[in-house]
């Protein structure tokens, strides 16, 4: 049975920096809403990996905020809920 791999991990950039961590359905949309932002028109989004299903882009949110990438806090709280939660914790591999 496939899997919907619809969701699209990326690191907006300032430059080299990374201002931003995030997820979306949409790369375009997400780069102009991020450009939108004061100091932030000159930025430009870089996708990691491949598009996933939007359980693993989750996951993939909480451990970019754990190793102090800036993620959005109020979607973080959300992704923490949802992915700590017993039906999926219990899912998780450690990739190396």
């Amino acid at each position: 049975m496939p899997t919907d791999r619809d969701t699209f991990q990326y690191h907006f950039k300032l430059g080299n920096k990374i201002v931003r961590a995030g997820i979306t359905y949409d790369l375009d949309r997400r780069e102009a809403e991020h450009r939108s932002k004061p100091g932030w028109r000159k930025g430009h989004i870089k996708q990691v990996g491949f598009r996933t299903t939007r359980e693993n882009a989750m996951r993939w949110e909480r451990d970019q905020a754990e190793q102090g990438k800036p993620v959005d806090p109020d979607r973080l709280s959300g992704v923490l809920r949802r992915v700590s939660s017993p039906s999926v914790a219990g899912k998780r591999k450690k990739v190396l």
